[in-house]
């Protein structure tokens, strides 16, 4: 069994016997001046009891405490096992150094004592036999630190060079004594050690009370500042004159060269001889003051009236350009200030003052003008501001009057030698227009919201002519204005756009009326092929739409869209006529369609229908076809077939029908169901969709003026209203392009540019785009471009500053208004340059 009790005492036992080692630490004094001085320090040995070492020893035996006690309440031997505790590895009187790293039990940094030597004045045991020792310690200088940690002191155990009655001489680059007090008067001295003190910082040890051969007695010397006692004869040393020259002595020898003497730099030529003046060393050119032969620092007038200037932390003579507060001034390859004249340094012209001082601002001289900028150098082929003018000056540093060329550009100075900006100019029947940045204009200049003007590669404003730039033409009237809407010339209608531009191979709508401008840009009369269609032009050049057309004993039909019919129309209940590939009407003959033979009049109507093989139709039950791209709508009228433009359909059932021979019932492939779709508007292949970009802005323009903004009602202009995406969406379709599922937002419509071909070109370069017609520009970064905070429109010219037509909110919705063409630089600009998408329909 386990004695608990017995245990428990062994412990307390245990305990008191560290106790009482822990307790009974003794305590040493040390002399703090010896006559030969050693600070080594002994370990001792602890026991029971008080105790004084005698003398030192270097051995440091360990401390073994043995008691045994016997306590009789509880009958238990008590132990006799041996506690080994460790020793303090100083004691009372031991001379020690605080290191760097040293701090008290709290904690507290002793960094500022650190290599200063003193003395322990206590003792202090740990309270747990695994601690260290702390002390209580006097500094050399007086300072007392209490409970320093053991681990931050270190043994003082440096041993004086030089003991009482010692005789030495003072060193003769001896200056101060530990008190800071100037001893250089004694350097040489001879004498006597008298006492002998420990200094209180490692770095130097001990310092020494010396009586001089002299009877002078110098308190406290360095141990650094000694040596022992030489003996030597005393040589000349210091200055010397000598038959009317100067020489300075060191150790009996004269100087020759540069020498530092009590903080002044002098020179002493191969004789030794001090130099004085201008003097030439190897490495530089310095002035020694003619009577002190000190090295001169800074301005220096020479006995013959000339400035010089010497470097103020080295003294070497300067050359070439001279920084100072509040000027600049140069100095000659013969150190001498320039004055009242030009100098070129390097690449840099000046001119220098009476004063010395370099010149800065404008100088007129022999009717020239000269300019000289804030870091004082001279203008030349360069340009400068002079009271709120830009001037440039030439390679002479003259001001310019007059035209100046440069690279591919021109620019105009007048008679006072300003450069003309952001005004015309004109030499006689040649107008110049120079911008804000002084260059003459070139190309298209929109200098009002109402005015363009253009100028040649030779910068000359045209008037009474045309011109063609980024593949647009303009024609400018005798004030050099471009001209818009219509000019008959030599007969031939031309028009000119709200761009100014002059129409050509394109459409136009005039006074409610297309109207087709050739490559020449005339309005078109008669008919007009175009890919697989034909439409025909009056007299007026006004298209013709939803009308016949006689020429001679031809007839043809203009359909809605001013394209000729082909194929069987139904222009009425009972009335069937039929236009063939050449888009004439058939009369008095028959035409088999299908599995249907029809006959038409004289008068074009068919007149009788017979079945070819009405037993055949030409798509069985359950065959997959595709609904044609300019598929109408069904018999009945129930489905808008536009809108399924291109879908795979599947057959579901076939119906004979005296019309079109056959209607079909097909099924989408969401499952949709449509009936009495005619035969011609299902084809086997798949369809092709391709957006025609003059269809698409001209969507646009045959708006403008006829629709309302508002995100609420039909968005695409059915009901007279619109917005931005749904207008684009409405017009790629119209234009070519796929159906779509709704009138997509900004957000969405990404996806269907890319379904209709068009490729993503820029994604917010910072520094724009090369725009193109026929671009489509997004404004909000995707994920946050819903309702309001998205825009979109199309660039409608090749411009570098293109325009943009948009569906839009500038007019705060005003009926009629919201279709609007701008320039893009400046409404990007107005509303902060937005974040924005550039997509290109590939070619």
């Amino acid at each position: 069994m386990v004695n608990k009790k017995l245990r428990v005492k062994e412990l307390l036992v245990s305990t008191i016997i560290i106790g009482g080692v822990l307790g009974t630490m003794s305590t040493v004094n040390a002399a703090e001046n010896t006559a030969h001085v050693s600070t080594q320090v002994p370990s001792t040995i602890a026991s029971g009891s008080s105790g004084t070492s005698q003398a030192p020893s270097t051995k440091t035996p360990s401390s073994t405490i043995n008691e045994s006690r016997q306590n009789d309440n509880y009958n238990v031997t008590p132990s006799t096992k041996s506690i080994q505790v460790h020793q303090a590895k100083f004691k009372t009187g031991s001379v020690i150094t605080l290191t760097n790293s040293a701090k008290t039990s709290n904690g507290t940094q002793l960094q500022n004592y650190g290599d200063q030597s003193g003395v322990v004045t206590n003792v202090i045991s740990p309270k747990h036999a695994n601690l260290d020792y702390t002390y209580d310690v006097k500094l050399d200088n007086g300072m007392v630190i209490s409970n320093v940690l053991e681990q931050g002191v270190v043994s003082f155990d440096k041993i004086s060079a030089f003991s009482i009655n010692n005789r030495v001489e003072i060193k003769k680059d001896a200056t101060h004594d530990p008190d800071g007090k100037n001893i250089s008067a004694y350097r040489g001295f001879s004498g006597t050690i008298t006492k002998v003190t420990r200094y209180h910082q490692l770095s130097s040890n001990f310092y020494y009370q010396i009586t001089l051969d002299n009877g002078v007695v110098v308190a406290k010397i360095l141990e650094q500042d000694l040596q022992r006692y030489t003996n030597k004869p005393v040589h000349k040393d210091g200055w010397s004159s000598e038959n009317g020259v100067t020489k300075y002595y060191v150790n009996g020898a004269a100087i020759i060269g540069e020498k530092k003497i009590d903080g002044h730099w002098y020179n002493f030529a191969s004789n030794g001889v001090q130099s004085k003046g201008l003097t030439t060393l190897a490495h530089k050119t310095v002035f020694y003051d003619m009577k002190s032969g000190q090295m001169a620092y800074g301005y220096v007038w020479t006995n013959n009236g000339t400035l010089m200037f010497f470097d103020t932390s080295d003294g070497h003579a300067l050359t070439g350009v001279r920084h100072y507060s509040g000027g600049v001034e140069v100095c000659g390859a013969d150190f001498k200030q320039i004055r009242n004249n030009y100098a070129t340094v390097g690449s840099s012209r000046y001119y220098l003052t009476g004063n010395g001082d370099a010149f800065k601002g404008s100088r007129e001289t022999n009717g020239q003008l000269e300019f000289y900028g804030t870091n004082y150098v001279q203008v030349r082929n360069n340009y400068t501001w002079l009271n709120g003018s830009l001037m440039f000056f030439d390679g002479n540093g003259h001001a310019m009057t007059g035209v100046r060329y440069y690279g591919l550009n021109m620019e105009y100075y007048d008679a006072n030698h300003k450069q003309i900006r952001n005004s015309y100019m004109r030499t006689g029947n040649t107008y110049y227009y120079l911008k804000a940045n002084g260059d003459a204009f070139k190309g298209l200049r929109q200098y009002s919201a109402t005015g363009l003007e253009y100028y040649g590669s030779d910068f000359k404003q045209v008037r009474h002519n045309y011109a063609t730039t980024n593949g647009s033409t303009y024609y400018f009237n005798g004030d050099g204005d471009a001209i818009k809407g219509t000019r008959i010339v030599n007969g031939k209608l031309e028009y000119y756009d709200n761009n100014y531009k002059q129409v050509r191979n394109n459409y136009a709508w005039l006074d409610g009326s297309l109207m087709f401008f050739d490559d020449n840009g005339h309005a078109m009369t008669g008919v007009r092929y175009y890919g697989s269609n034909m439409e025909c032009y009056d007299a007026n050049h006004k298209q013709i739409r939803n009308s016949y057309v006689k020429t001679g004993n031809t007839y043809y039909y203009m359909k809605a869209n001013g394209d000729a019919f082909k194929g069987l129309r139904q222009y009425s209940t009972t009335g069937l006529e039929y236009y063939g590939s050449d888009f004439k009407q058939v009369r008095n003959q028959s035409v088999t369609i299908g599995d249907k033979i029809y006959h038409f009049n004289k008068d074009g109507d068919a007149d009788s229908i017979q079945s070819k093989n009405p037993t055949t139709a030409r798509y069985a039950k359950n065959t997959s076809v595709y609904i044609t791209n300019n598929a109408d709508q069904s018999v009945n009228g129930n489905h808008n077939l536009k809108k399924y433009a291109g879908q795979n359909v599947k057959i579901i059932s076939v119906t004979a029908n005296k019309q079109s021979n056959w209607l079909y019932t097909v099924e989408l492939n969401n499952g949709t169901i449509i009936k009495d779709v005619f035969e011609q508007d299902l084809q086997e292949s798949k369809v092709n969709f391709k957006v025609n970009t003059n269809k698409l802005i001209n969507w646009f323009e045959s708006r403008k003026g006829k629709l309302t903004y508002s995100m609420y009602g039909s968005r695409n202009g059915t009901d007279g209203t619109a917005d931005c995406s749904g207008s684009v969406v409405q017009a790629i379709r119209d234009a070519g392009g796929t159906p779509f599922t709704w009138l997509y937002n900004t957000e969405a419509i990404h996806a269907y540019l890319k379904d209709n071909s068009y490729q993503l070109i820029d994604n917010n370069d910072p520094y724009g785009w090369l725009s193109r017609r026929g671009d489509i520009v997004i404004w909000g970064q995707q994920g946050h471009s819903d309702g309001a905070a998205g825009h979109i429109g199309i660039i409608t010219n090749n411009l570098d500053n293109p325009l943009f037509i948009s569906t839009c909110y500038i007019t705060q919705g005003q009926k009629g208004t919201a279709v609007q063409e701008v320039q893009y630089n400046q409404f990007a600009s107005k509303n902060g340059y937005p974040y924005y998408y550039v997509y290109r329909l590939a070619q």
